[in-house]
């Protein structure tokens, strides 16, 4: 048991050290996020161009249409994502609340098991002849 913590000082400072690294990768990851859309979307207006379409006696004219579909395209699948995913938070919650009652029931079980036992052990020690001569 080489990597396990033994006293409270080292898990504070084993927290503490988890904390700014996640931290310091979320940060440096939302950095990056925001560094690649400026580069694409300088790319994608650069190629795309124009965009004419008529509709009925109007002409409308998207410039850059390729980054107004691109974002067409990711709000849509964010909207698919979250309405596919956000039933799965409750279920998620509720797996999480059956298992901590399975162990709850379990540890019970185990300290009933123990007492049980004990109690088995000192009837037949002769516990319940002693029991019956002090009455």
């Amino acid at each position: 048991m080489a990597g396990e913590t033994d006293n409270p000082d080292q898990r504070i400072a084993e927290d503490v050290q988890l904390l700014i690294s996640h931290t310091l990768a979320l940060f440096i990851g939302g950095l990056r996020a925001v560094v690649t859309l400026g580069t694409f979307v300088a790319i994608l207006w650069g190629l795309s161009g124009r965009l004419t379409v008529p509709i009925g006696g109007l002409t409308l004219v998207l410039p850059g249409y390729m980054v107004w579909v691109s974002i067409l395209y990711a709000a849509g699948g964010t909207w698919l994502t979250d309405w596919i995913g956000r039933p799965l938070v409750r279920l998620n919650f509720d797996r999480q609340r059956y298992e901590a009652d399975f162990r709850f029931s379990l540890v019970r079980f185990r300290s009933s098991a123990g007492s049980a036992r004990s109690s088995r052990r000192w009837w037949a020690t002769g516990g319940a002849s002693c029991a019956g001569r002090s009455g």
